[in-house]
């Protein structure tokens, strides 16, 4: 299991060859091949989690684990399935308003993101990789005026494997994995008027099979005439206008770029359709599909222009900032080094999960403690609950109360989070839970005390949702006729 900050990394190796280092359940998840269609379903409900949420697959997946156990074992006791079902909703619509009750609200962002990356191959550099992924989801959702659940699609990350984690670093703005059209072209530029185009600075080429032919010796140079005019009208206009950096989403000839250098113009040539309505986003300028649609209205600003180049083997790419920091910006980029391509696609999921659960802290402040001390007092208060005198060997030995029955193993089955928890620990998982129920029991324990001793923090909406949707799985695998098979 990949549950804990100490459990080990898997080493995945895909039919192609391919190999995948993580300690990620969604990415496990996501290479897993698996026939059996309880299998399936279990795995779809884990990547949804990881969609919503952005953490807390693998817990999801040792619930429902330790939930399926006990539904099996009351099953034998001659529980029927139906009332089984009723008694686990009946459990999680309890636990809803015990949680409630057991939630914090004054904790910062720094210690959520931290804990969510705890876990991770770049654990040790949890600091710096949780400040970047704050100061992300904050320009972005400054920007926005909300915290908008799909802030990660307006996060991109540029993978440069070399030196260490900690060079990485934080662009507000966007980055177009293209080079400058010309050596002599500014490498950097400061208030920058930019023009996005989608029409070619070159002679268009006709994408059909066509045939041209020529009556006469001069017909080719009257057509390089007339786009040689073309382009110098074109140049004027961007002149006049003050314009320093044009973006095409199409190419340009040689002469073209030439005329745009000796003008101190900036040129970018074959961008990709995705990055010019990107482009078009941070700056704010409109795409001019035709000459005489370059006019004052569609043009944008950028606070800066510059090319980029890691180390010597790197390609150069051109970074477009919006603002000297992240303050309010639409678009952020984050450039993610370390020490190979495989690290360094673990680190970009990592900073996802984190970017997730940053994102979702911010629309909801909600959190509860982790380390496995949530569920201990959650299973705790729940028992106060439906057993007042505490007397649970009545409920496991009798059975007239189906109910308080269903109950105990519902809460029960969440002290399977900390005796994961523990055994990937290296620890005695007995002795860590009757611990922790030790201090959960306390008279004089309180919320603020609790708050002291817990260094873990967790989404509240991610605890809820990991109760609910493997309630729901569990209570339609009890649902399904085990005599019954059809196949089509």
């Amino acid at each position: 299991c990949c549950l804990g900050p100490r459990a080990k990394h898997k080493l995945i190796v895909l039919p192609t060859g391919e190999t995948v280092l993580s300690s990620d359940g969604r990415t496990i998840f996501q290479h897993m091949i698996t026939s059996h269609p309880v299998d399936k379903w279990l795995n779809d409900a884990c990547m949804r989690q990881d969609e919503a949420i952005g953490d807390g697959t693998t817990s999801l997946l040792v619930f429902m684990g330790a939930l399926t156990d006990a539904a099996v074992s009351l099953l034998n006791l001659g529980m029927h399935p139906l009332e089984l079902i009723d008694s686990f909703f009946e459990s999680l619509e309890l636990a809803g308003s015990v949680m409630a009750k057991l939630s914090h609200t004054n904790i910062p962002l720094t210690s959520l993101a931290i804990s969510a990356l705890g876990t991770k191959i770049a654990a040790e550099h949890a600091s710096y990789i949780a400040d970047l992924c704050i100061r992300s989801v904050q320009g972005v959702a400054e920007s926005q005026n909300s915290f908008s659940p799909f802030v990660l699609d307006c996060v991109r990350f540029l993978r440069r494997p070399g030196r260490g984690f900690k060079d990485s670093f934080l662009v507000p703005g966007i980055i177009l994995e293209k080079p400058f059209a010309h050596e002599s072209m500014n490498k950097q530029q400061e208030n920058v008027r930019v023009a996005i185009i989608s029409f070619p600075l070159q002679v268009h080429k006709l994408k059909s099979q066509t045939d041209i032919v020529f009556s006469r010796t001069t017909d080719r140079g009257d057509i390089d005439a007339s786009h040689k005019q073309r382009m110098d009208l074109l140049l004027h206009r961007f002149l006049a206008l003050g314009v320093n950096l044009v973006i095409s989403q199409w190419g340009a000839d040689q002469q073209v770029v030439h005329l745009f250098a000796s003008h101190h113009i900036n040129l970018v040539c074959w961008v990709s359709g995705n990055d010019v309505e990107r482009a078009a986003v941070l700056s704010g300028a409109f795409i001019c599909a035709r000459d005489r649609d370059v006019e004052e209205d569609s043009l944008g600003h950028l606070y800066r222009c510059s090319e980029w180049k890691g180390d010597s083997e790197d390609p150069p790419c051109v970074m477009l900032q919006r603002s000297a920091d992240c303050t309010s910006c639409p678009l952020v980029s984050i450039v993610i080094r370390g020490p190979s391509q495989l690290l360094c696609q673990e680190v970009e999921r990592a900073m996802c999960d984190c970017i997730r659960v940053v994102s979702l802290c911010l629309r909801d402040p909600r959190v509860v403690e982790g380390k496995g001390l949530f569920e201990a007092r959650l299973c705790h208060h729940m028992m106060q609950t439906v057993l007042p005198d505490n007397n649970t060997d009545n409920v496991q030995n009798s059975g007239k109360d189906g109910r308080r029955r269903a109950v105990d193993a519902w809460a029960r089955a969440l002290l399977s989070i900390p005796t994961c928890l523990a055994e990937n620990s290296g620890n005695d998982p007995i002795k860590t839970v009757e611990t922790l129920l030790e201090k959960v029991s306390l008279s004089d324990a309180t919320a603020a005390d609790v708050q002291q001793v817990s260094e873990v923090w967790e989404p509240f909406a991610m605890k809820q949702s990991l109760m609910t949707i493997g309630t729901e799985v569990v209570c339609m695998l009890l649902k399904l006729d085990p005599n019954q098979q059809i196949e089509l």
